[in-house]
């Protein structure tokens, strides 16, 4: 397939900084340079992660962060995207605020547009939660870090940072051994028996209903993302656990194992 090929049928490369840590900006990159394709980060859990210290939202024309109230700053909901193109930004603030020229002293729709705006409540909280952001990151590396001091040794496989990388730890994920994945729910409830709240590390989405109905994805189109789904669990890690907390969680979880 040559240049022209793939650009008719791709529009764009969207990378997805999974769980805290940048995805491999520098191969997505050449890859998108060599076909001149436009490159859109989903940056929703990396605020204030880098790799090779450049900050994630920095890489592509675009940065998406999310302030879900499952990310490690929050404002009830909602997110914002960084550029430093000036005419997309144009287009971006349009687009949030009913297709509004941003620009224009007197009101002018420029194109079909939405309802985005965040209000200004959550801009207040928004402010607030950023003058933490350096502190509640330097704690989760910390937790994340005690617990993988916890889990050495076990059948458990910790987060793997690449080289270079600052994760900011959205989310602590293990992968349990394979021969113990048809468990999991089983490992999940006794938990939560326990007053440990866990959940499935992720979602494998070409196999939720939507996306095997709409394009025919089946089991091993994406044995890799087959695996991880099986196999992922995430713990319990947010500013204020306590490492006693953690070694509670890592006892429960070994000893079910």
């Amino acid at each position: 397939m040559n240049k022209s090929e793939t650009a008719s049928r791709v529009k764009a490369i969207l990378p997805v900084h999974t769980f805290g840590q940048l995805a491999d900006m520098p191969e997505i990159l050449d890859l998108a340079n060599r076909y001149n394709l436009p490159v859109i980060e989903d940056a929703a859990c990396a605020l204030g992660a880098s790799l090779h210290g450049r900050q994630a939202g920095s890489w592509g024309i675009l940065g998406c962060f999310s302030f879900h109230p499952r990310k490690a700053i929050t404002t009830g909901e909602g997110g914002i995207i960084t550029t430093n193109d000036s005419q997309l930004a144009r287009t971006l603030r349009a687009l949030r605020n009913h297709g509004l020229d941003p620009n224009s002293l007197t009101p002018d729709f420029i194109m079909p547009g939405f309802n985005y705006r965040m209000t200004e409540f959550q801009a207040a909280m928004g402010i607030t939660q950023m003058s933490k952001l350096d502190r509640i990151i330097t704690t989760r590396r910390d937790l994340a870090a005690n617990y993988d001091e916890r889990f050495k040794g076990s059948p458990l496989q910790t987060p793997h940072v690449s080289k270079g990388s600052l994760s900011v730890y959205q989310s602590y994920v293990v992968l349990l051994p394979e021969n113990i994945t048809p468990k999991r729910e089983v490992i999940i409830k006794h938990l939560r028996e326990n007053e440990i709240e866990t959940t499935i590390g992720t979602w494998n989405m070409p196999m939720a209903r939507y996306y095997q109905k709409q394009y025919n994805y089946k089991s091993g189109d994406f044995p890799m993302s087959d695996k991880v789904f099986a196999c992922s669990l995430s713990l319990p890690l947010y500013e204020t656990i306590s490492y006693k907390s953690q070694q509670f969680i890592k006892n429960n979880l070994l000893e079910i194992l």
